[in-house]
């Protein structure tokens, strides 16, 4: 069992950042009430306005996966509000959550995988 790290880079869409502000609330929300093995989930947001970034950190494969079922049902109006650049996971993630996190979906960025030394 090893620990995942994400960090994946946005530009919030034209007139869509309350939208996004309300989609981010309430992932944190749920990763904190409702994901006891999300230790991080924040987001930041660039002095320009638009660029931000999304850090999450799970304590494992399992607790990625809950993340992804207790929250899944925001996923598409997090991407109607922002447009997903580089993404980067660090640790090693079991070959399913690899190949979900590998997937050519429109309007993502590249995906960088990061073994721990």
């Amino acid at each position: 069992m090893t620990a995942l790290r994400l960090t994946i880079k946005l530009r919030i869409r034209d007139g869509k950042e309350a939208a996004f502000r309300d989609v981010i609330a309430q992932l944190s929300a749920i990763a904190r009430d409702k994901d006891p093995g999300t230790s991080i989930f924040e987001c930041y947001r660039a002095e320009d306005g638009v660029s931000a970034f999304i850090h999450e950190h799970y304590a494992s494969d399992e607790a990625f996966l809950a993340h992804c079922a207790n929250a899944g049902h925001l996923f598409g109006p997090l991407f109607e509000t922002a447009e997903f650049g580089e993404t980067i996971i660090a640790g090693v993630p079991s070959a399913d959550i690899r190949a979900m996190l590998s997937g050519d979906g429109e309007g993502h960025g590249a995906r960088l995988f990061y073994a721990p030394l």
